[in-house]
């Protein structure tokens, strides 16, 4: 006997007139369950690709069992991400996803869940529809100009010369406008004669806030500049193990650790890499 079916957001015509705009990008469908949304959008003309890290033994459209958080999404894809379960899965997708080539980011929930699941992404995002499912779920876009490390959260960034003396107070990014600041990890694999592991953390930038709310990055700022560490290692445990230790450096209060784990081989030589 199969279990019932779950359908936590059913589109309405809202929903498929504003994606209406996406229909020559390639949706993602992230977290997409049973597939119920992303079958509901092929009928209707759109190419689709959903995707599941636990996909579902009856699902109504072909899921591939990939984990959203490191997924490598098609170039000016779209992502969409409707109804997700709350905790960290749609602040860390969300996050990968504005890290890479997609052109937007679509979160469609109830609106009471929205500070739970989006309040501490960096990257601007606003209400674009309401009313788009049969219990009223909402629509919010954010997006991003670039990759993570290059992109000033809520606003472009304008670097240029000038004295921290013209900004009083000085009020800086993180932690006043923002809470908790990004740290992204990257692990990357080298192998050719034996194997070792590259690991880097980078903090990002700290830019000040002027009084109109722009972000501003002044030429010879240290302040800006994030920390950055690296090692290398031998092994997958020893990676894990100065992961964790990470928190000593980046407080999970004040920080969130994104890690982007590089499965491509990188060759070197005896004589290094």
């Amino acid at each position: 006997m199969s279990r019932p079916q779950l359908r936590f957001f059913q589109p309405n015509k809202k929903f498929f007139a504003y994606m209406e705009k996406y229909r020559n990008n390639i949706i993602v469908d992230i977290g997409a369950g049973e597939g119920h949304v992303a079958l509901a959008l092929e009928k209707k003309g759109f190419k689709v690709i959903a995707i599941d890290k636990d996909p579902k033994e009856n699902a109504v459209y072909p899921t591939l069992p990939v984990d959203a958080e490191t997924f490598k999404y098609p170039d000016n894809s779209v992502m969409l991400i409707a109804r997700p379960c709350h905790g960290d899965f749609a602040y860390s997708a969300i996050m990968h996803a504005l890290q890479t080539t997609v052109k937007t980011a679509i979160y469609v929930g109830l609106e009471h869940n929205v500070e739970r699941d989006l309040t501490e992404i960096p990257y601007l995002g606003k209400i674009v529809e309401k009313g788009v499912g049969k219990e009223k779920e909402i629509i919010i876009e954010l997006i991003s100009n670039g990759k993570y490390n290059d992109y000033t959260p809520r606003g472009s960034c304008q670097s240029r010369s000038g004295s921290i003396d013209e900004f009083n107070p000085l009020v800086r990014c993180y932690p006043t406008v923002i809470k908790i600041r990004p740290v992204q990890v990257s692990i990357h694999r080298y192998t050719g004669v034996g194997q070792h592991y590259h690991v880097t953390a980078e903090e990002h930038h700290n830019p000040i806030v002027s009084p109109d709310g722009t972000f501003v990055s002044l030429y010879g700022d240290k302040d800006c500049d994030g920390r950055y560490e690296s090692n290398n290692f031998n092994t997958p445990e020893e990676v894990s193990l100065w992961i964790e230790g990470l928190k000593k450096i980046f407080p999970p209060e004040t920080h969130k650790i994104f890690i982007n784990n590089d499965n491509t081989l990188h060759w070197f030589y005896k004589d290094g890499d």
